[in-house]
């Protein structure tokens, strides 16, 4: 069936964002690559806590210098934890 106006191509393209996994057709779903982009997502998180961490510990316990930038990045750190837990 062909799309011939705008509202029909906005109905259908707001199906196409609705649906589960399970409702693509199988060639599709085969063909994703939704699985290594999460992964890939999930360890650049892990490796940017990793970095989050290693500058607290080093402003508050080698330098003893803890500033307003340092509260920013932990307030950024846990913004954005909270983000993709909502997701």
């Amino acid at each position: 069936m062909p799309i011939r106006n705008d509202a029909e191509l906005l109905v259908a393209s707001l199906h196409f964002f609705s649906l589960t996994m399970d409702e693509f057709p199988p060639e599709y779903v085969n063909a994703s690559n939704a699985g290594r982009i999460v992964g890939v997502v999930g360890v650049f998180h892990i490796i940017a806590f990793a970095f989050v961490s290693l500058r607290v510990y080093v402003r508050l316990f080698m330098v003893k210098a803890f500033g307003i930038d340092d509260t920013l990045i932990i307030i950024s750190a846990v913004s954005i934890r909270m983000f993709e837990s909502a997701c």
